[in-house]
Parts: structure tokens; sequence; C-alpha cells
């Protein structure tokens, strides 16, 4: 069962969960990516362990360190496989469900992952990577329905409307980095 599946109820009973009925401390949503992988959601970073996600996220994103604020700026929905063998973090920018970070330790949870994001947000999500003109992302490039180099950055969407486009793509390439420089 996919998330875009799933009815508005409770998520004792491993359904959506309405924001208005959202009780802090649960996840919105529990369901499994494999038979023994767990996939929870939150609304949000007040319930997650934010400690060990700021560890998956350094250790993936090698060797840069996380902004000291990047916990204040709000998170749409956190999605956390396991315990914390991966993470995806949704804000919103301009409108649109913006991927912020995702991040994977376990092989095929990322995967896993990405297929959830692209069930939930079937009308469109972006991201966006580094551009490395001489080693483009080839996973990106195969998860997006287009993609757009803008200076430093290199966005991606997956069915995004072309008519949000032009407001999104800039918007998201003039984001703060969330990493601290390396001196």
């Amino acid at each position: 069962m996919s998330l875009a599946q799933l009815p508005f109820q409770s998520a004792r009973s491993l359904q959506k969960t309405p924001p208005l009925k959202l009780l802090k401390r649960e996840p919105l949503v529990e369901l499994s990516l494999t038979k023994k992988t767990p996939l929870k959601v939150y609304s949000g970073f007040d319930c997650v362990d934010k400690s060990k996600i700021k560890a998956l996220l350094e250790a993936k994103f090698a060797p840069g360190k996380l902004k000291e604020n990047y916990f204040s700026d709000p998170a749409e929905r956190v999605f956390v496989v396991g315990d914390y063998e991966a993470v995806a973090i949704m804000k919103t920018i301009a409108g649109v469900p913006y991927l912020d970070k995702i991040a994977s330790s376990a092989k095929g949870a990322g995967q896993a992952l990405m297929n959830e994001l692209k069930s939930a947000y079937q009308d469109g999500f972006a991201w966006r990577t580094k551009n490395i003109p001489e080693r483009p992302n080839s996973w990106y490039l195969k998860e997006c329905t287009g993609h757009s180099i803008q200076g430093e950055w290199a966005i991606y969407w997956f069915n995004v409307p072309e008519k949000k486009l032009f407001s999104l793509v800039p918007a998201i390439a003039n984001l703060p980095q969330s990493f601290q420089k390396q001196t």
C-alpha cells in the first residue's frame, strides 16, 4: 500500500490523519516499505529524533555540517524509514512541495522512499542538488520528469505543472544552503 492510497483516518490504523487531529508525538502514517522496514511520516520536526537525522545527513553529505538553525525552519513532512536508516524532509517552496533532503544508509531504502514520495506527491514536487557538470546525478535524472541547471544548482522536479516552474525554479535556486561552508 502506498501513501497516496491511504484514506484519512487514524495513524494507529496505519492511515493518514487530518492535520487538525494530529497528535504531535505520533506519526501521521505508519506503514511498511517491506515486510521488515517500517515507514513513519511525521508532521514537522517536533516529534522526530533530530540528532539521528543530523547524523545521517552529515554522514551522507560529508564533509558537510548542517547549519545550527537547520531544524528551526519548518518542515511539512518528515519521512523516516526504520530506525532512521533513511529520511526525507519535505517543505513547501512557492506553493509546491519541496524535497529539502533525502538520505539513506540502508541499501534500497532510498529508492523505496523515493517511490513513496512519488506516490504521495503525484501532483508534483521538486528538489535540488549541487551542479557538478562532470558528474551529473544519474539517479535524480532517472527519477525526475524535468530538470534545470541554475548556477551552482541542478534543480529537478517530478510532475510539477509547467506554469509553476517559472516561479519555482528561481525560488529553489535562491534558497540558502543547509550545510555550513567548509574552510
